[in-house]
């Protein structure tokens, strides 16, 4: 198998090369208007792997048409490995196909995401790629600031209900279920940041789950911590939104985290 550092920048060559192919394409057919790219690449922080989650814009008449054979319009850019379909992803009145086209150092992911123009608006985290027609802009509307404040706080609450659980599941040595609780207080921290994105402080972000696999109860309990501090600078955000976040438990769940560390020193319990 070759090294990474040969075969990742391959994947980024392909991915831009298979990006310029469909940017090409797109803008020759008259029937589309915009497009633009989301996810990690949309937000600036993609890597190698990273996969293109593209938004395609097409003129409202011309939809109906598109979404009864999304899969001809994917054909256009390259004969495809695999074409999942999963119509619960498409956007009101569009389309959706996770797409995988070949590469020279693995399959290069797209996702396509096909919406009429009259619902179109560019997110705020969008990479726009052409737009011919002048798509608006989305915008946050005070109702959905405040319902926004308040999932962010919810996921607050639920993060540290399980941070405190996976901290016992570390104390009784139930490996692979503390695996699974860090990597879901995780997810969790994933949704909170895309939640918070658009007024994010620039507070750096530190991923935990960077490195190996915390296999013992000390490298869990430490992964535990680091995950609690990736939290910190969200929770203050989430109560200057004005969600609510008490925080009476929270130096208490802490506390508990020093004892299970305590077992740690035990010999029989690291």
């Amino acid at each position: 198998m070759p090294r990474s550092e040969s075969w990742l920048p391959v994947r980024r060559a392909d991915r831009q090369a298979l990006l310029d192919r469909t940017i090409d394409v797109l803008v020759a057919d008259q029937r589309v208007v915009a497009a633009w790219l989301t996810g990690s690449l949309g937000r600036g922080v993609a890597d190698d792997l990273s996969d293109l989650d593209l938004w395609v814009v097409i003129q409202d008449e011309q939809m109906a048409s598109i979404a009864a054979d999304p899969a001809a319009f994917a054909r256009q850019i390259a004969q495809p490995l695999l074409i999942q379909e999963a119509p619960w992803n498409a956007p009101a009145d569009g389309a959706y196909l996770l797409v995988l086209y070949p590469g020279q150092a693995g399959p290069q992911q797209v996702d396509w995401y096909w919406q009429p123009q009259a619902h179109a608006r560019v997110p705020l985290d969008a990479r726009v790629l052409f737009d011919h027609s002048g798509v608006a802009k989305a915008v946050v509307a005070a109702a959905s600031l405040d319902q926004a404040a308040r999932r962010a706080a919810e996921l607050v609450m639920t993060f540290w209900a399980m941070s405190f659980i996976t901290a016992k599941k570390i104390a009784r040595g139930e490996v692979w279920t503390a695996v699974k609780m860090l990597s879901t207080m995780q997810l969790e921290l994933d949704e909170l940041r895309a939640i918070l994105e658009d007024r994010w402080d620039g507070t750096p972000y530190r991923d935990p789950r960077a490195g190996e696999l915390p296999a013992t109860r000390r490298q869990q309990l430490e992964w535990l911590r680091d995950t609690v501090e990736t939290m910190r600078p969200l929770m203050a955000t989430v109560a200057r939104w004005g969600g609510d976040v008490p925080t009476a438990a929270f130096n208490d769940i802490e506390h508990f985290f020093d004892l299970v560390e305590t077992l740690l020193d035990d010999p029989a319990g690291a």
